[in-house]
C-alpha cells in the first residue's frame, strides 16, 4: 500500500515539473506503469492503482509531441492524440497494426524497419527522419524511441515523435527575407559571427546599394518598388551561380559573403555585377542602378568588421563618384511615367520647357538656376502620379472631394522629389508652385516673396500653357486672352512684377 501511494505521489509531481524535467526519464516512468496496465488490465484494481493509472493517462495524453506505444512484434498498442493528429489517423485504424507499415512508406521503410530492430536489441534511438500521414503527406520528424523492459527483457517499445517540419519552416522564415527569399540580416550577422570564430581567410564582402528605391516607391508605389528589388535579387543570383551568401541587409542593400574568396576574384565578381546590372531591367523600361563597395579579409590585423566598413565606404564613394548618371536616369524615367500616368502630356512639358528657358533668360538667371527651373518645368506635377486618372482626365467639373484630392499632389511631388538626392533642390518648387500671391494657394497659404522664386515663375508659365493648350472640360484661350487673364490675376494670384516681365517676353517672341 505504502508503495502505490508513494508512486502516486511521484506522478503528481512529475506532471506538475513537466517542463523542468527530461522527457525521455517522464517517458521511461510512464510506460513502466503502462506495461502493468497492460499486463493486468483484467485484474481487479485497488484504489491506489486505479489513481495511478488515471494519472499516467492524463500525463500521456497531454503530452506536447506524438507518443507510441508497441509491443515486441512492434504492433501499436496505445498512441497519444498529438501522435494521432501528426499523422490523421484515428485510434480504432492504428491499434493491432504494425507501427512501420501504418507511418513508412517504400522509401523509409528499411531505415524505420532497422529502428525497429535497435529498439529490439536494448537499444535507445535518436534521429532526424521523415515518417509519412495516413494521406502519404512526409512529414519531417525527430524520433526517440526506446525499449520497454520487464524483468530484464525487451517487452515492447515506445516512440516520441517530434514534427519538426513546422520548425524548420519557422527556423527558415526567421532567417530569411519574406519579399525576396533570401537571407536576411539575421542570417547575415549570424554567419559573420561564425566566421569570426572560425578565422578562416580570405573572405570577401560585396555590398551593393540600389540608387533611387524610394523614388520608385513614392512614384510608382510599393508594389513597384518590390519588383525592383526582386529583379536586383535575380541579377545577383545568375551571376554569383551559388558562389557565396546573398543577404538583404537593408531596405536597399544587399551583402555578398564570399568564403575563400581573395581579393582578385571578388573584383572580379564585382565586374560581373556591375555589366549585369547595366543590362539588367525590371520593367523592361527603366533601369537598375546599383552602387557597389567590396572588401577582403586576409587575417592580416584587420577585422571583419572593419572590412565590411570598408565595403561601406567604397559603395557610398561610387554613389557620389556616379550620382550626375543617376540623376539622367531617374529625370527619364520620371518624365516617361508622367504621360502614361495621364498626368501631363509630353507637349506640355516641352512647351513648358521652351517658356520656361525664354522667361529665365528675360530674368537672367544664372545656368543652375535656369537647369533647376527646367528639371521643374518637366516635373513640378510629378505628384499627380498619385490622384487618379479617372480625375485628372475627367471631362466637367470636378466634385470637392476629386478637388480635395487634387490638391495634395504638390505634397505627394514634394516626397518623391525629396527622396531623391539629385532631384532634391527642386522639391521646395514642386512643393509652392500652386501657392497665391495673396496668400490663398495651397498646400501651406504661404504669399508674397515667401513663394520661392522658380515656383512663382512656374505658377506663371504653367497658367499661360494650360489656358492656351485647354484643358479636358474647357478649350483654349488665345494668346492675348491668356495674357490679360494673367494680368487680371496680378498681384492676387500671380507675382505682378513677373507678370509684367513675362507678358513682355511673351509679346516679343510670339
Amino acid at each position: 500500500m505504502l508503495k502505490h501511494d508513494k508512486l502516486c505521489q511521484n506522478i503528481v509531481k512529475y506532471s506538475e515539473r513537466w517542463y523542468n524535467l527530461d522527457k525521455i526519464d517522464i517517458i521511461r516512468y510512464l510506460l513502466g506503469v503502462s506495461i502493468i496496465v497492460k499486463d493486468y488490465r483484467d485484474l481487479e484494481y485497488s484504489k491506489f492503482e486505479r489513481l495511478q493509472q488515471k494519472y499516467v493517462k492524463e500525463l500521456f495524453n497531454i503530452l506536447p509531441d506524438g507518443v507510441v506505444l508497441v509491443d515486441e512484434n512492434n504492433i501499436v498498442i496505445d498512441a497519444n492524440p498529438k501522435f494521432l493528429e501528426m499523422f490523421k489517423y484515428e485510434k480504432g485504424e492504428l491499434i493491432g497494426q504494425p507501427l512501420d507499415m501504418m507511418i513508412s512508406n517504400d522509401i523509409n521503410f528499411d531505415e524505420a524497419d532497422s529502428l525497429t530492430s535497435m529498439v529490439k536489441n536494448n537499444q535507445l534511438v535518436k534521429r532526424d527522419s521523415k515518417r509519412c500521414t495516413k494521406f502519404k503527406e512526409l512529414l519531417d520528424v525527430f524520433i526517440t524511441a526506446m525499449p520497454l523492459t520487464l524483468d530484464n527483457q525487451v517487452v515492447g517499445g515506445i516512440g516520441i515523435y517530434k514534427d519538426i517540419t513546422a520548425k524548420e519552416r519557422a527556423d527558415f522564415l526567421a532567417n530569411r527575407d519574406p519579399l525576396t527569399g533570401i537571407y536576411n540580416r539575421r542570417y547575415a550577422e549570424k554567419e559573420i559571427n561564425r566566421l569570426e570564430k572560425e578565422d578562416k581567410y580570405p573572405i570577401s564582402f560585396i555590398l551593393g546599394d540600389i540608387n533611387d528605391l524610394k523614388l520608385v516607391n513614392d512614384t510608382l508605389g510599393i508594389e513597384e518598388g518590390n519588383r525592383v528589388l526582386k529583379r536586383t535579387v535575380e541579377i545577383m543570383d545568375d551571376v554569383l551561380a551559388k558562389k557565396g551568401i546573398i543577404s538583404r541587409w537593408s531596405g536597399d542593400e544587399f551583402l555578398i559573403i564570399l568564403e575563400d574568396i581573395d581579393e582578385y576574384y571578388a573584383q572580379n565578381i564585382m565586374k560581373q555585377l556591375r555589366e549585369a546590372f547595366k543590362k539588367g531591367k525590371y520593367n523592361d523600361e527603366y533601369p537598375l542602378n546599383l552602387a557597389f563597395g567590396y572588401a577582403t579579409v586576409t587575417g592580416n590585423n584587420r577585422s571583419i568588421r572593419e572590412s565590411l566598413s570598408e565595403a561601406d565606404t567604397r559603395m557610398n564613394r561610387q554613389k557620389l563618384l556616379e550620382s550626375h548618371q543617376f540623376k539622367g536616369a531617374s529625370m527619364e524615367f520620371l518624365k516617361r511615367i508622367m504621360p502614361e500616368k495621364g498626368a501631363e502630356t509630353l507637349e506640355h512639358t516641352d512647351r513648358m520647357k521652351e517658356i520656361c528657358r525664354l522667361f529665365g533668360q528675360a530674368l537672367d538667371l544664372s545656368e543652375s538656376v535656369m537647369d533647376e527651373l527646367l528639371l521643374l518645368a518637366s516635373l513640378h506635377d510629378i505628384g499627380k502620379i498619385s490622384v487618379s486618372e479617372k480625375i485628372l482626365i475627367k471631362k466637367g467639373s470636378l466634385t470637392e472631394e476629386e478637388w480635395e484630392e487634387i490638391k495634395k499632389h504638390p505634397e505627394a511631388g514634394y516626397r518623391m522629389v525629396k527622396s531623391s538626392q539629385e532631384l532634391s533642390t527642386i522639391s521646395e518648387g514642386v512643393l509652392y508652385h500652386h501657392e497665391r500671391y495673396d496668400g490663398k494657394g495651397y498646400p501651406s497659404g504661404i504669399k508674397g516673396k515667401e513663394i520661392p522664386l522658380l515656383a512663382r515663375v512656374i505658377a506663371i508659365v504653367d497658367a499661360f500653357e494650360v489656358m492656351t493648350r485647354g484643358r479636358p472640360y474647357k478649350g483654349p484661350v488665345s494668346k492675348e486672352e491668356a495674357l490679360d487673364e494673367l494680368m487680371r490675376c496680378a498681384g492676387t494670384q500671380f507675382d505682378p512684377e513677373l507678370v509684367k516681365l513675362f507678358i513682355n517676353e511673351i509679346n516679343q517672341h510670339n
